[in-house]
């Protein structure tokens, strides 16, 4: 008879004369297939296996009915005779010396059987010790830390890894309901994910096609990330939106919350410690403009776009543009202008504008005079600025800030186009 599992389930009978023992019990034995079935029958206790004046095994009879296996087992059942001296028929735990269940022994055992023969061993792959320390250095909330320590760990209760763990549930994904819910869908797979990272400008196609794990992911991340400005950012962008996303399938499982990807970008957004551009960013700023601008294969052709959203992450206008021009940086004023335009005819009164260029935010900061091809531009913004009361500020950011805008820029370059759309409904 194989033992049951799990080991805590595990039990054999204490032979007393046989009478409280079914022949059917599942911790007796089973009957061969091929056993007679009229003698078969006629046993229904274990009573019956045992000559009750010999006080010894029926040993006859129980080859007919049991396999060589069992049979072996039942004539060597204990000291091989029924026990007559204790009458009752007792189950007792063959772990322990007393019989009797032992919460700790069951513990050793169990631990003992998962290392050596579990058919989903827990990954065996070492973090770096770099990896914590960066991330306990990290200037984000304590949740935010933690949630990501524990996603590193395949702490968290994914479905697929309470299922793992005998906890049943539905193993359908929260947000999509198409695929199991693993980490890596979850986090990487799910449309909705997908959409989320987007929507900040992280694009996680190039992990898809190399199979990269999320833990994985955010653990290189960790470990090589470097203390220059832009690298931060991106990092701290990386944390937020997974804990997003890991929130917003929270609120959908106890609330029944549903929201839109840009809903869960603007949660992000909000917490108070992110990326550290959106901390600049004023509190009773209306707008928030990405810039951005890309040049052709020929150099001769820029595409320039600009994306207006407001504090909710909606997106207000699209402005997107061929210019034929070779100067990158006038190009980059051109899309910064137009937008503040754009701004000033919708009554908008304070926005911030994003740009990668360095250069031109200090210029925009300094009192010196400004280079000549440049000071058109400037002289445009600051009459917006006096006339139409509008305040500018322009902020330099990493191109992945801007990443959204840059696609759309990209389409500039392969198409001649001058479109401006705007969002009268938000």
């Amino acid at each position: 008879m194989d033992p049951p599992t799990p080991i805590r389930k595990q039990g054999v009978w204490k032979v007393g004369r046989g009478q409280d023992i079914p022949i059917n019990h599942p911790n007796w034995f089973l009957i061969k297939p091929d056993a007679p079935r009229q003698l078969a029958d006629q046993i229904t206790r274990v009573a019956d296996l045992i000559d009750q004046d010999s006080v010894t095994w029926k040993s006859d009879l129980i080859m007919q009915l049991y396999d060589k296996n069992n049979t072996n087992q039942i004539l060597g059942f204990l000291s091989q005779k029924p026990n007559f001296k204790t009458p009752q028929d007792q189950i007792i735990w063959p772990h322990s010396e007393s019989g009797e269940y032992q919460v700790k022994q069951a513990y050793a055992l169990l631990h003992q059987s998962q290392n050596q023969n579990s058919n989903t061993p827990r990954p065996t792959t070492i973090t770096p010790s770099k990896t914590w320390k960066n991330l306990w250095r990290l200037k984000l909330p304590n949740k935010l830390i933690t949630f990501t320590w524990k996603l590193i760990h395949k702490a968290l209760p994914i479905k697929a890894e309470l299922i793992r763990r005998e906890i049943h549930c539905d193993v359908a994904c929260s947000l999509c309901n198409t695929q199991d819910e693993t980490f890596n869908h979850l986090f990487l797979h799910c449309p909705f994910s997908r959409a989320v990272r987007l929507g900040v400008g992280i694009n996680t196609s190039p992990l898809l096609e190399v199979a990269t794990n999320v833990e994985t992911w955010i653990s290189k991340f960790l470990e090589s990330y470097g203390e220059a400005q832009s690298t931060l950012e991106i990092l701290h962008m990386v944390i937020t939106t997974t804990w997003g996303i890991w929130l917003h399938t929270n609120q959908v499982i106890f609330e029944g919350n549903n929201q839109i990807p840009h809903q869960i970008n603007a949660t992000t957004r909000d917490n108070p410690r992110r990326a550290r551009i959106y901390n600049r960013v004023p509190q009773d700023c209306q707008l928030l403009i990405l810039t951005a601008v890309v040049t052709d294969k020929t150099g001769k052709w820029q595409g320039i776009s600009f994306i207006g959203k407001n504090r909710a992450a909606q997106i207000v206008f699209v402005g997107c543009q061929s210019l034929r021009t070779e100067n990158l940086i006038m190009a980059k004023m051109t899309a910064i202008r137009e937008a503040s335009l754009l701004a000033s005819r919708h009554a908008f009164g304070k926005v911030v504008i994003l740009t990668n260029s360095k250069g031109i935010e200090q210029m925009w900061q300094s009192t010196k005079q400004q280079p000549w091809q440049l000071s058109p531009f400037f002289a445009d913004l600051k009459c917006l600025q006096q006339l139409h009361g509008l305040q500018i500020h322009l902020k330099a950011v990493h191109n992945i800030i801007i990443q959204e805008a840059s696609s759309l820029a990209i389409q500039a370059t392969k198409h001649f186009v001058n479109v401006v759309n705007y969002n009268s409904h938000v």
